[in-house]
């Protein structure tokens, strides 16, 4: 589901204000933030994501990602299974080289996700 204009402000700051994606067994089984950094010329970025998860990480990990435009694969870089429902936490890794991982525009493509049931 894309993000409202008002929505892609609201996850631009770490201010406490959610957005929330929704997720059901069948086709709704994921529940995904997919974000785009520029990252210009830099060689290395440090990927940040804070929020809540309504499904607790302990029964259903939340997974950060990079996408590898190499590979054309998503590789997992940060992941939370410990965090209960509800509770602030973060997911951060910093990726050294950005080589397999810029588009010809510099941007870098992330995500993170988890699934609806375990």
């Amino acid at each position: 589901m894309l993000y409202s204009p008002q929505e892609v402000i609201d996850v631009s700051t770490a201010d406490g204000v959610r957005v929330g994606q929704i997720g059901a067994s069948g086709h709704l089984e994921f529940m995904v933030h997919q974000f785009k950094y520029f990252v210009g010329f830099n060689g290395a970025c440090e990927i940040k994501f804070a929020g809540q998860a309504s499904l607790a990480p302990s029964y259903s990990p939340v997974y950060m990602q990079i996408f590898n435009r190499l590979t054309s694969l998503w590789e997992t870089i940060a992941s939370n299974n410990t965090e209960r429902e509800s509770n602030d936490f973060e997911l951060i890794a910093e990726k050294t080289d950005l080589t397999n991982y810029k588009d010809s525009d510099s941007v870098v493509a992330g995500r993170v996700w988890q699934r609806s049931t375990a």
